[in-house]
């Protein structure tokens, strides 16, 4: 079994239009099964799902079908959950490039979204954002499956120079 840091960084929310937005980025490893997964056009079922199950959990929600250690029950909410949507940032070091994601928590208009997809706006909105805490989240192999789990404790105390690399590659 191989596990590979995947850490989730959570960045100071945002207000946009009178949208507030959680920002979030998720560090996906050097590793040549994501970069198969995300060739054959299956990057959503394989991980993004995956990754949105604990997103739902760092927010409080207990999603269905998620196998989970009920200790985190006690941590929760991590994630900012008054939010109106959540964008979620990509990095994939397996690949050199990021992709950002919208995930819609309450009703916003259609153009906005269609803003939030830009990564041209959206790029910013991550590289100037306070960082403020970061989750260990871990990249599971095991008999010719992929898992992500939380691995720990989130910590509000950011390694600066981390942050400066994670930064770099936005």
């Amino acid at each position: 079994m191989a596990e590979l840091p995947t850490p989730i960084w959570v960045l100071e929310s945002y207000t946009y239009e009178d949208s507030k937005i959680a920002r979030l980025i998720v560090e996906l490893p050097n590793d040549p099964i994501l970069n198969m997964l995300d060739t054959r056009g299956e990057f959503k079922p394989a991980v993004f799902n995956q990754v949105m199950q604990i997103l739902q959990v760092l927010k409080g929600e207990i999603p269905s079908g998620t196998l989970m250690e009920t200790g985190i029950l006690d941590r929760v909410p991590i994630i900012e959950h008054d939010c109106d949507f959540s964008l979620i940032m990509f990095i994939k070091h397996y690949r050199g490039s990021s992709m950002t994601a919208v995930c819609k928590h309450r009703s916003v208009s259609t153009e906005l979204i269609t803003k939030m997809n830009d990564s041209s706006f959206t790029n910013p909105l991550f590289k100037e954002a306070p960082f403020i805490m970061k989750v260990p989240m871990g990249y599971v192999q095991l008999d010719g499956m992929i898992f992500f789990t939380i691995t720990g404790h989130e910590t509000s105390d950011l390694d600066e120079s981390e942050v400066s690399v994670v930064r770099s590659k936005i």
